[in-house]
């Protein structure tokens, strides 16, 4: 689009591009306002670090774009192998795709420019998106100008070659099963001589997921899922881990109750002179190349707790829409800058009056070798001053948050929890859990493959 307009620019075909845009606007717009209206981001979930939002943390989007145009490990020079027979870049296009770059030769004419040209504008979004079906398009294109050069005969014999190579029976016979691709031609299912539920039963393992889970909950209940799940197939209010920064936020609640022993917590205690103040500022002064979190914080005025209260302010850079999981008594929720800590970033309380404090000790899970923190004061008179860049951090002895854990999904008004037991992803949260179901709090009802279903007591 970008092109075809500023070729039409330099052409003053004003009329050409206004009804170029108003076509992209009518496509476009709706998506963008819709998402807009949700969650203040257009294009959600990516660029939420341009616009900063409730709904998606920085680390979602940055991830989900790394991941699609990731080569996953393979070589350049391995690209167009694992793409014409592999199976590492979700798609296989054949023998065919190694003679495309023949089509260059058309170039001598118009019609193969033309062909040439929109192929290689057609192959851009596959840098962002490294799965062979963003290529598509372009190799489609690209056959045409390779069509134009080869000698008819010839032509229909790498046509017939192209068919009998990616011929599913005989794909079958070379390819790994889980390659994305065509596996059959259902003959029987589209004809109706197979029925829609025994098709899926046999040939879409996530639809058995669903149906399992309609089976075993009520219309109205809530689930929490570790997995994605196909939400067509189930009249079910599911909730899927990574889809939200709510999502993300209880599992990594579990994740704290259940790596508790490898991913230890540490208490940093800052104590001062006893002094009336009227918000406290925990802040980090130094970069990490790791996230900074807080899973607790506790106010002292000598010996004596000052207990959280709901008419106090939180402020945070960033992430201040969850600043609350760090006051709320529980050390398996954990306020998050969700991406590398940057110098500065802070996480504040302010009171509704001044309070005579002489300590505070904050819970997390960034150790004493990662850096110093500072705790500053803002006194009667609305000037801050730094109480402490010197606490003494200890590792606190394991605890058992398991039970908690599953208590926050449930005070999010979730009844059953949905994992997997598989060896990545979230499989080893979810092996866990079902070893040892209740300390969790938890009663398997139900399981379709490697997933299995819990209710929460």
């Amino acid at each position: 689009a970008v092109l075809f307009v500023a070729a039409a620019s330099r052409r003053r075909r004003s009329r050409d591009v206004a009804l170029l845009l108003a076509g992209v606007a009518l496509t476009a717009a709706p998506w963008l306002i819709r998402s807009t209206i949700l969650t203040g981001n257009p294009v959600a979930p990516l660029a939420n670090d341009l616009f900063r939002n409730p709904y998606f943390h920085l680390r979602t989007g940055s991830e989900l774009a790394s991941n699609m145009r990731s080569l996953h490990g393979i070589p350049p020079s391995q690209v167009p192998w694992e793409l014409a027979f592999g199976d590492r870049l979700t798609g296989t296009f054949g023998p065919l795709l190694y003679l495309l770059p023949l089509g260059l030769l058309s170039l001598g004419t118009r019609t193969g420019r033309i062909c040439v040209g929109a192929a290689l504008i057609l192959a851009v979004p596959w840098w962002s998106n490294t799965g062979a079906r963003f290529l598509m398009p372009a190799a489609m294109l690209a056959a045409f100008a390779l069509a134009m050069v080869l000698p008819r005969k010839v032509a229909w014999a790498v046509i017939a070659l192209q068919a009998l190579v990616c011929w599913p029976p005989l794909l079958n016979t070379w390819q790994p099963p889980y390659t994305f691709r065509l596996h059959e031609i259902p003959w029987k299912a589209a004809f109706g001589m197979e029925t829609k539920e025994h098709y899926l039963q046999n040939h879409v393992p996530e639809y058995n997921v669903a149906r399992m889970v309609e089976h075993y909950t009520a219309p109205d209940a809530g689930i929490f899922s570790l997995i994605p799940v196909a939400t067509a197939y189930v009249a079910r209010d599911i909730s899927v881990s990574w889809q939200s920064a709510g999502g993300e936020c209880l599992t990594d609640a579990l994740n704290v109750a259940a790596k508790i022993q490898e991913q230890p917590l540490y208490d940093w205690t800052a104590t001062w002179p006893p002094a009336s103040l009227r918000g406290v500022r925990f802040r980090m002064p130094v970069e990490l190349s790791r996230e900074w979190d807080l899973a607790e914080v506790q106010l002292f005025s000598g010996d004596d707790r000052l207990y959280n209260s709901p008419s106090w302010s939180l402020r945070a850079w960033p992430n201040v829409w969850e600043a609350t999981l760090a006051f709320d008594n529980r050390r398996s929720t954990v306020w998050r800058t969700w991406e590398p800590t940057r110098r500065g970033m802070f996480l504040e309380v302010d009171f509704d009056h001044a309070q005579l404090l002489s300590a505070a000790v904050l819970t997390s899970h960034n150790g004493p070798f990662e850096g110093p923190l500072e705790f500053h004061g803002q006194g009667p008179d609305g000037k801050w001053r730094l109480l402490s860049n010197r606490p003494s951090a200890s590792q606190r002895p394991p605890e058992d948050l398991r039970l908690e854990a599953t208590g926050v999904i449930r005070r999010a008004g979730y009844q059953y929890l949905l994992v997997p037991l598989g060896p990545s992803g979230n499989g080893p949260l979810g092996k866990q859990i079902q070893e040892h179901a209740p300390q969790w709090g938890l009663v398997a009802v139900g399981n379709a493959g490697p997933n299995v279903l819990f209710k929460l007591r």
